[in-house]
């Protein structure tokens, strides 16, 4: 008993470390899946576990191009998809595109 209050104590004195942005390292690896290289040469990750279904034929998701975090919202329909907060619609460029929206698609 003596030696889980210690723990206890001994654990309050034991620095937070500020939380950072998640990046594609920080992202379990089995969410994270290589589509390939996109049509300016980044690597995109589709982080499979943010797909969630949204409504009709819309599926909202997060990838990554290279480093930065793209939140985004498929158009099934259209295989399009729709990046925020730009609200910029896009169309597969590249295998790596086609494949990733195929992908939050299916």
């Amino acid at each position: 008993m003596a030696l889980s209050t210690n723990v206890a104590a001994h654990a309050h004195s034991i620095p937070m470390a500020k939380p950072q942005p998640a990046g594609p390292q920080k992202i379990a690896s089995a969410c994270l899946q290589r589509m390939g290289q996109a049509a300016g040469g980044q690597t995109i990750l589709l982080n499979v576990c943010s797909i969630k279904h949204e409504q009709g034929f819309y599926n909202s998701f997060i990838y990554y191009l290279g480093r930065e975090k793209i939140s985004s919202l498929a158009d099934c329909r259209s295989l399009s998809w729709i990046t925020y907060p730009e609200q910029q619609r896009h169309y597969p460029r590249s295998a790596a595109t086609d494949l990733m929206v195929r992908t939050v698609c299916q």
